[in-house]
């Protein structure tokens, strides 16, 4: 508990109060994007190069486990870092840019479309498949959602694709059927305990159960999922309100960390979630009110 309590404070509380005071106004969409996109990009590259450069053979668990992993690093982590930057290239799809920026930009999805496929982690596949459909949706591109379902069609043709193997496979697959094992568990420590809660980990296992709300209802009985649930729709609401002003990137990004933590992850480790959540809580004020800000900055501008 104490590790957990330090690794909560050190990599989500602390840096969730922080961009949770910056807010989105801090956080311009267009260098955002970039920024991520560049990030993710350069670290699908790397880790494209280390693993068939030969350069990090002692450290990569490609051959024993089938998917592009590291001992320091796992599939799902770099599953989300590969869709993570293609969703920062999908928004950045709407700017005006020239060549050059054009040729990165394909250069560096490609990269993470690969480490995408290689890593074989459904969650990341998932997650950003709803992202697409989302954006989809909302300004009916039904382009952006073909693209993005053709580019996943070559995969399914090729022998031996560690993600087909885990979408075909999935019952049968070790790592699923633990998490279900784990979850199970998770509920019938909840059910024994509905009121207080149990544990914030599970009690034969000593783990997490892989889903934040059967975690929440394990840990604090019945008040832990209604106060998540409660704070999960204000967060969709506000990411609603924000999709409808053009920015796209966190909203996006919230769905697809949102997903993730149904899938794989813990309350206490989701540090991009509650980043996220922190900055969609602070920062997306009424239309209405901001206006009227809007209106008294230009009124004390042309004061001065």
């Amino acid at each position: 508990a104490g590790e957990a309590m330090f690794f909560f404070i050190s990599t989500a509380l602390l840096p969730s109060v922080a961009l949770g005071m910056a807010g989105v106004r801090f956080l311009p969409e267009r260098s955002t994007a970039w920024l991520l996109a560049i990030i993710g990009g350069l670290a699908s590259v790397l880790a494209l190069f280390v693993e068939f450069s030969g350069l990090g053979a002692e450290r990569s668990l490609m051959e024993a486990t089938g998917r592009l992993s590291f001992e320091a690093l796992n599939p799902i982590s770099i599953g989300h870092a590969a869709a993570t930057t293609l969703l920062a290239v999908i928004c950045l799809l709407r700017y005006r840019m020239s060549t050059a920026p054009r040729l990165l930009m394909v250069i560096l999805s490609l990269a993470a479309f690969a480490c995408l496929l290689l890593a074989g982690s459904r969650g990341p596949i998932v997650a950003l498949v709803l992202g697409v459909a989302v954006l989809t949706v909302v300004y009916r591109r039904w382009c952006v959602l073909v693209i993005v379902g053709l580019l996943l069609v070559p995969p399914f043709l090729i022998d031996g694709s560690p993600l087909v193997s885990r979408l075909t496979d999935g019952a049968a697959d070790e790592s699923s059927q633990e998490r279900v094992t784990l979850q199970m568990s998770a509920i019938d420590q909840f059910s024994l305990n509905p009121v207080l809660g149990s544990a914030f980990i599970d009690i034969e296992t000593k783990t997490y159960p892989h889903n934040i709300f059967l975690e929440a209802a394990m840990a604090m009985g019945f008040v832990g999922p209604i106060v998540l649930a409660v704070v999960v729709l204000i967060t969709l609401l506000k990411s609603w309100v924000l999709i409808r002003r053009q920015q796209l990137l966190i909203p996006l990004l919230f769905i697809q960390y949102f997903v993730a933590n149904q899938l794989s992850g813990s309350l206490w480790g989701a540090a991009p979630l509650w980043a996220l959540t922190a900055v969609l809580m602070s920062s997306t004020m009424p239309l209405k009110k901001k206006k009227c800000e809007i209106t008294k900055i230009s009124g004390s501008t042309a004061v001065t």
